[in-house]
This record gives structure tokens, sequence and C-alpha cells, in this order.
């Protein structure tokens, strides 16, 4: 992949030699890189022009995790409909394996918890449920603007990547549960796409692990909001000056463009 876009092998490094891959796989055990390998596989087959293999790659990887799932929904329109019968077909093949009696009461039940209890480290979410008065409301409503996000990307044909990395992001944001190793989604995809704010958050990420020594001496699970400052703060202010670049940089294009590329606009 980074071949057919002309980059140097070197950016495998953002991922190889990431602290927080370091600690979260390699040290932790963190499932997360099962549903990352079916997930780079899936940008991979569109890569090549394979949508069929990049539908049920994702497939896998929702099967893992359900955040492959929604970023393959930000490209719903580089599949077609067979595309998606046959994802369907996988994953119905995938859940019959492990479905009995007991299993088909339980199977949800940690998605079930998370919707009603979970929340740890949390930055718009906590807004969103002081507006709407509960916490599963507020977890309802994060996953349909995310849903929203992903479709609005698709309906635009963004280019891959970055509607995947849009996808994560607003993932993040509107989660009611932020844990370090949640932030692994990130690094496949800035070994293919430049997003300092991104890159940044992967090491800040780490912050939230302040939480264990209180936490360990009896006090509640709680993150304050001045670790949380120092946790995303950064990181938004470098978004912020990003988007001021990229829209100084677009303007200015438009400006040479409009004056034949002189900088002459009274000629």
């Amino acid at each position: 992949m980074l071949r057919r876009r002309r980059l140097p092998r070197e950016r495998l490094l953002v991922l190889a030699w990431s602290p927080l891959a370091l600690v979260e796989i390699a040290g932790s055990g963190h499932n997360e890189a099962f549903g990352l390998l079916f997930l780079v596989l899936a940008l991979l087959a569109l890569d090549v022009d394979r949508p069929l293999l990049s539908a049920l790659a994702a497939t896998a990887g929702l099967m893992s995790k359900y955040l492959p799932g929604l970023v393959a929904l930000s490209w719903a329109r580089r599949y077609r409909w067979g595309h998606a019968l046959a994802g369907l077909a996988l994953s119905a093949a995938l859940v019959a394996v492990y479905l009995d009696a007991s299993s088909s009461r339980t199977m949800l039940l940690s998605l079930s918890k998370y919707a009603q209890l979970w929340r740890f480290n949390e930055t718009l979410f906590a807004p969103l449920a002081a507006l709407l008065g509960s916490h599963a409301a507020a977890v309802r409503a994060g996953a349909l603007l995310t849903l929203a996000l992903a479709l609005v990307l698709a309906w635009g044909r963004a280019e891959p990547v970055a509607s995947a990395t849009a996808v994560v992001v607003a993932s993040l944001l509107l989660a009611p549960n932020v844990l370090p190793w949640y932030a692994l989604w990130l690094l496949p995809l800035l070994v293919l796409r430049d997003e300092p704010a991104a890159l940044l958050f992967t090491g800040t990420v780490s912050l939230a692990y302040v939480v264990y020594p209180g936490w360990q001496s009896g006090e509640p699970w709680t993150l304050g909001w001045g670790w949380r400052a120092l946790e995303y703060g950064p990181c938004a202010l470098l978004a912020a000056r990003q988007l001021a670049d990229r829209r100084r940089h677009r303007i200015q294009s438009l400006s040479k463009r409009s004056t034949g590329g002189t900088g002459l606009s009274w000629c």
C-alpha cells in the first residue's frame, strides 16, 4: 500500500516503533490487533480493486470489534449489493458456529453493559449525556452521529484512508469509554496518512493510566478533567492549527489560480 502511494517504507515505523503498540499489543495482548489485521486487509483489497474481498475482510473485522464495520460503511459506495450480501452471509456463518442456548442470551451482554454503565476518559460524550439526560441515550446518539458521518463520507466517496481516520476519530470523541488501547485503531491509518494531531494522541492517551494509583487506593474509577485537558488539549490545538494551515493553503491556491499564477490581481 505504501508502494502504491509512493510513500517511503520507513513510514512503517509509525506502527512498529509506536510505544502504544508495544505496550498495548506486545505487552498487554489486546485483541484490537486481530481487528486491525482485517481492517488493513480490507483497505488493501480496495486499493487493488477487489471490493468483494474488502467487504469480507471488513466483515471479519466486525466480528472481532464493531469499528471495522463502521469504517466499512464510509466506503459503502465502493461496494455493490452482492458484496454486502456476501458480508452478511459470512457474519451469519461465524455467529452460527458459536450460537447455542446460552450464547444467544449472553452474546451481546458486554455490549449492553457498555451502553448502560461504562464511562471513563470521555470528551464529547459528557456534554451529550448532560444534554440528553441519560447515559444510554447519549450512547445511542453518539453511535448515530458516527454512523451518520460514515454515510456522509460514503456519499461523497471520500478517500478510503481519510474516511477511515475520520470515523475512528469520531468514535473516540463520542465514546463513553476511551481506554488507551482504543487509539490503536489510528496507527495503521497514520502509516498511510499524515495526521499530526491523531499521532500525538497515540502518545498522550497513555495519561489515562494515571487513574490506577487512586483507584487501587479505593477512589472512584474516574479521570479528572485536568488530566483530560493534558491528554486531549494539545491534540485539539494541533488539529486546529492543521485545519487553519490547510484553509490558508487552499485560499492561496485559489488566489494564484484566479490571477494566472502571477500573484498580481491588478494585472
